[in-house]
């Protein structure tokens, strides 16, 4: 895992990250932090370290109600830090009911959403842990962010 990437990953997390984050990043223009869901204590001092958090959710009403979790916490530390918000679509079935859905809801509750989704790929289940292969959405995604970063 890891091997053939090309960007440098260091497997370090921690209730204390937003402490040391600007040593760990030292060098590096942007750094990308992925949190366990339900480790509220390091998804925490992960949002107190970020400019953006962009979290990945499926498109059903039931991962949308799960969203509100996170959604408080970074409600919670938005005084000490005020990281944008955007939700990234994967899993998704394209031009599907549920996927319209979950924009328009997502929209309603006032969460921007990526243009960019991620479909549902048998290549990105069984690829945990390796370089996307070619022809990924993910470049997409990439792209649109680093698009509104140089807009902002």
């Amino acid at each position: 895992m890891g091997q053939d990437c090309p960007f440098t990953l260091l497997t370090d997390s921690g209730e204390d990250l937003h402490r040391r984050l600007a040593e760990l990043g030292n060098g590096y223009q942007h750094i990308v932090i992925d949190t366990p869901p339900g480790h509220d204590s390091v998804v925490r001092s992960a949002i107190l370290s970020a400019t953006d958090v962009l979290v990945p959710l499926a498109p059903s009403l039931m991962d949308i109600n799960r969203l509100r979790p996170t959604i408080e916490l970074i409600a919670a530390v938005e005084r000490l830090n005020a990281p944008t918000i955007r939700v990234l679509l994967t899993r998704v079935r394209p031009n599907t009911r549920m996927s319209r859905l979950a924009r328009d809801t997502l929209g309603e509750l006032g969460i921007p959403v990526v243009d960019a989704e991620i479909p549902l790929l048998e290549a990105y289940v069984t690829g945990f842990g390796l370089v996307p292969p070619d022809g990924h959405r993910y470049g997409a995604v990439l792209d649109e962010l680093l698009t509104k970063e140089v807009a902002a």
